[in-house]
């Protein structure tokens, strides 16, 4: 049995998971478990819900090596820190083996980096991230995405696409 896990971390987050099981568990063949979960909202939700993805033979995370952004406040930049620090501390604790991956690794892997349009101008952050929700969608193809233009939803989309994306470059990566 192999996880493999995918962070985008901060509040707004997701987890991305692939469970490899094999004939042990009462299957004729190998196959898979993969799905994506919202960040939890606590720390024990946080711990409780990577414990239960955790394997005892192999158990790897992606984690984006994220910093904080230019313009953000101190508080916020504070609390988005300590948050990664606690995911690394929980990952650490649970014995998965670390992999950070910069955003700029994965999206180029897959040619997501920022474009410019036909006119040269730099195609806008969401137009970016609306790239990356149709690549996730297209390669997860099981995984229930919500249509709707309410903000917080597209939000929560663009960090679910993130997530399952750097699956997508984990899983790759771990063949």
């Amino acid at each position: 049995m192999k996880t493999i896990i995918a962070i985008d971390p901060g509040q707004e987050g997701a987890i991305a998971y692939q469970i490899t099981h094999d004939e042990r568990f009462g299957k004729p063949e190998t196959w898979n478990e993969t799905g994506v979960i919202e960040m939890p909202a606590t720390i024990t939700d946080l711990k409780d819900d990577l414990a239960i993805m955790k394997c005892q033979e192999y158990s790897v995370a992606y984690l984006e090596d994220v910093n904080v952004m230019p313009g953000q406040g101190s508080v916020s930049s504070g609390k988005f820190m300590r948050h990664v620090g606690h995911l690394e501390a929980m990952l650490i604790a649970l014995n998965y083996k670390v992999v950070y991956v910069k955003p700029q690794v994965w999206q180029k892997h897959f040619s997501l980096l920022t474009k410019k349009t036909a006119s040269g101008v730099k195609e806008s952050k969401d137009q970016h991230k609306m790239r990356i929700v149709e690549f996730s969608q297209e390669r997860f193809p099981d995984i229930k995405w919500t249509n709707t233009t309410d903000k917080d939803t597209k939000k929560r989309k663009k960090a679910i696409a993130d997530a399952l994306a750097i699956l997508e470059y984990a899983k790759e990566k771990e063949k």
